[in-house]
């Protein structure tokens, strides 16, 4: 009646308790002790086993949601993996719930309702009746006879309407399915494309179509062919085309070479920029992520859906996930994606190989900042050693030098080379100075202005982390070395 309508919405507008709210919406008031079907028992259990918990409410049909149901036995594997807490949320706290929303609960109705609730390890609400509360699931969780994931929290309140399409786009990455948790991983990789864009601007065509994308790159050109000959047979593969997904792929330099180099320049002095702020901005794990690819061979591979980043990950396990469609290719059914099927596939994949040093080298480094840097992989997170420490002494000037890093210990290559064959008019030098070494450092200083002078560099390997001294030139000006390159491991 109209009084307990009225009732039911103010309880849903103003809610306190997670488990009160789903009374609301779901149970007459005749049901005094409502129970859940557990789907992992198997067995009916109190509501009470979402007392303080976050619930997803899966409200739906029971047409056509199959995909929506590997959508979220994605979610609920998710929910088990490490690392168990997330932007201070829980995954335990966690807990998924079938609605089924039936106008006639006829025979064939529940045949088709145990079918589905089979596939569904998470809780499901098994009441043969109309909901007491359909009319606020129709108007206050805005349920249009197609599938919502509304999340709501221990207190009942309604954080995310509907979780749905992030849940599609980024699976358990998504985690706690907040909005504001769809806005960070939308922008967590705009600075990727970014510099992408800058390089190659046709790119925006492939990111604007919404399909899968393979970026990938490296100096081996075995590896290269072979990545691209695996990805080639997936993409034709009849597992691809039935599942209506399109691949692309996009081998980073092949075309071009020359902008290769401009795009890392563009991602380090990014990294050298953010690493400056007061502040640690959420993106910059994954640009070390990526500069530490950079140095492992035979290369690195990004897989997105669009613009949406899915995986980045080294060379060697890519391949070998890629080589091995044929194994796990009716995961691709089975799952909620081609590239959940993938990811899955991978983390397996890249555990048979053995754990490599991360590396990172960063050109240009700003000489007044060396701030310490934590290991992009997530299973490490230790604080990395500073492999080697490249000094560079410009004399004070910054136009027209001339960077030779061979220079000798007493001269440059050039003016010594000069001054060598230049014996026959310095010969005599030999019997009126103090000795041939006399001789000849005098004709060096003379030769050598005839030469551009050359910024000085200096290179530390193994350097001890603990230390990091300011240098001063060698040169005559003695001005102060700058750090010119910094390698980290």
């Amino acid at each position: 009646d109209l009084e307990d309508y009225w009732r039911r919405k103010k309880l849903l507008q103003t809610p306190t308790e997670i488990v009160e709210v789903l009374k609301v919406l779901i149970y007459h008031n005749e049901v005094h002790e409502p129970h859940v079907y557990d789907g992992l028992t198997r067995q009916m259990v109190s509501i009470e086993v979402f007392r303080k918990k976050h619930v997803l409410l899966f409200i739906s049909g029971l047409d056509s949601i199959r995909d929506e149901v590997r959508l979220l036995q994605s979610i609920y594997e998710g929910l088990q993996e490490d690392p168990k807490e997330v932007k201070g949320y829980k995954k335990e706290d966690f807990r998924i719930l079938w609605v089924p929303i039936v106008d006639d609960w006829n025979l064939l109705h529940k045949a088709e309702y145990d079918n589905l609730k089979l596939e569904m390890p998470w809780y499901v609400v098994e009441y043969f009746y109309p909901l007491a509360g359909i009319r606020l699931i129709r108007e206050d969780l805005n349920y249009k006879n197609k599938p919502i994931i509304p999340v709501l929290n221990p207190q009942g309140r309604v954080v995310n309407y509907n979780a749905m399409h992030m849940i599609f786009v980024w699976g358990i990455d998504a985690f706690p399915f907040r909005p504001s948790d769809d806005d960070v991983l939308t922008q967590k990789w705009n600075w990727f494309w970014a510099e992408m864009k800058k390089v190659n601007p046709k790119l925006q065509d492939l990111i604007k179509a919404e399909n899968f994308i393979f970026i990938y790159g490296g100096i081996d050109k075995k590896w290269m062919l072979e990545f691209t000959q695996a990805v080639e047979k997936i993409r034709k593969h009849e597992i691809i085309k039935k599942a209506d997904a399109v691949i692309e792929q996009y081998p980073f330099g092949r075309e071009d070479q020359a902008i290769v180099p401009h795009f890392w320049i563009g991602i380090e002095s990014l990294f050298a920029n953010m690493i400056q702020k007061t502040h640690k901005d959420p993106t910059i794990d994954e640009i070390k992520s990526l500069l530490c690819l950079k140095q492992h061979q035979p290369g690195w591979v990004l897989l997105s859906k669009g613009s949406n980043v899915k995986l980045l990950g080294s060379g060697d396990p890519m391949l070998a996930t890629a080589a091995d469609f044929e194994i796990w290719k009716e995961k691709v059914l089975e799952k909620a994606g081609f590239d959940v099927a993938f990811k899955e596939y991978y983390d397996q994949k890249r555990r048979n190989y053995p754990q490599k040093c991360s590396h990172m080298q960063l050109a240009n480094y700003p000489a007044d900042i060396l701030h310490p840097i934590n290991c992009p992989d997530a299973t490490c997170g230790r604080s990395m050693e500073i492999a080697s420490v490249s000094y560079k002494c410009c004399h004070g000037q910054t136009h027209n030098m001339v960077e030779v890093p061979h220079g000798g210990n007493l001269g440059h290559r050039d003016p010594i080379l000069a001054t060598a064959a230049d014996f026959e008019i310095w010969k005599e030098k030999l019997l009126k100075k103090a000795g041939f070494d006399v001789g000849f450092e005098e004709y060096y200083e003379l030769k050598r202005h005839n030469y551009p002078q050359e910024c000085s560099h200096m290179q530390l390997a193994n350097y001890p982390t603990y230390i990091l001294h300011l240098i001063n030139c060698h040169s005559q000006t003695h001005k102060r070395l700058k750090f010119h390159r910094v390698a980290v491991l």
